[in-house]
């Protein structure tokens, strides 16, 4: 089996040199063969310099340039470049363990599976606050915490909900991408925010649409790097609001068009004290991030064609026409 790595990276080199640290001490089989491709999305770092240096111990390894902002735009270049039938996409800052390939071939054996994932666990750059444990989302099987993109089911390999795969750590058939229209957008730089979309949780509810089934595979983990600044109040209201804006995006398509609402008056202040807690933060950005996004909607004319195209494959920049 054939298996593409893609890996967009902005500017986290030292992270991105640990990635291909665990990808190159992967166990595969003799049958089963990786290439992995870098997409740089506008790094100003030693991006280019840690692929150089890592190119030596692998037998296929290229970096591919992809200016437009975004990371679905990193994604279809992997895409694009990409040589594989099975497409394992990543984030720049997971390390794999080293089952973690072999896992992947073994799930796309079964002829059912379009989409598969496994444990991404937390490899915390600091102890993390007593409240993380208040995020997790609690299942019959496991626990899930979306906001810092972390999930640790029991050991028994079954088919899943598509959204519990998760965006660094998402295997999925090529013909399954292209049926499903590609990526949504997802993670554009903070002046982009109402260009965000619902990334690889639109695509993978698309494949699960269409009959593909998704798979959480226990042997497929990776290490999911958890910085301090992702471990405050005010990075879980920020979370709030992108997810705002995603709940947005998914409420217009899904209407098909703007529904008719009288003019949206911006939210007052935060009304909590100082210190509010953090679900409440939390509740409270994805209120702001809605309301916001339904404004721009209104005020930006570009955006309603932005949310309601069929397909974001080969448009992924901005200012391309309507389709």
């Amino acid at each position: 089996m054939d298996i593409s790595v893609v890996i967009p990276t902005r500017n986290r080199a030292e992270r991105l040199r640990a990635m291909l640290a665990g990808l190159r001490d992967q166990r595969l089989s003799a049958a089963d063969r990786f290439e992995a491709i870098v997409v740089d999305n506008g790094s100003t770092d030693d991006t280019p310099k840690v692929v150089a240096d890592a190119a030596e111990a692998f037998a296929a390894l290229r970096c591919v340039s992809e200016p437009v902002p975004g990371l679905h735009a990193g994604r279809h270049a992997g895409l694009r470049a990409a040589e594989g039938e099975i497409l394992v996409f990543c984030d720049d800052d997971i390390v794999p363990e080293p089952g973690w390939l072999a896992a992947m071939a073994d799930s796309f054996a079964i002829r059912s599976v379009a989409l598969a994932g496994g444990p991404c666990r937390p490899d915390y750059a600091a102890p993390p606050p007593d409240w993380i444990e208040g995020l997790k989302h609690q299942t019959d099987s496991g626990w899930l915490l979306g906001p810092l993109s972390l999930i640790e089911l029991d050991e028994i390999p079954r088919y899943v909900p598509p959204e519990w795969i998760f965006g660094c750590n998402f295997g999925v058939r090529r013909e399954a991408v292209l049926a499903g229209g590609g990526f949504r957008p997802d993670s554009m730089p903070p002046e982009l925010i109402e260009y965000r979309g619902d990334g690889e949780t639109g695509l993978a509810q698309a494949i699960a649409a269409a009959g593909g089934r998704a798979y959480y595979n226990p042997e497929a983990a990776v290490r999911h790097w958890v910085g301090a600044d992702r471990m405050t109040p005010d990075y879980i209201y920020r979370r709030g609001f992108a997810e705002g804006v995603t709940t947005s995006f998914r409420f217009v398509r899904e209407a098909r068009g703007l529904p008719e609402y009288p003019e949206i008056a911006p939210l007052p202040p935060l009304p909590f004290p100082d210190d509010p807690p953090v679900l409440a933060r939390e509740a409270r950005g994805r209120l702001d991030g809605f309301w916001f996004h339904q404004r721009r909607l209104r005020q930006n004319p570009l955006l309603p064609f932005w949310v309601l195209r069929a397909s974001f494959l080969g448009h992924e920049a901005i200012g391309d026409p309507p389709r």
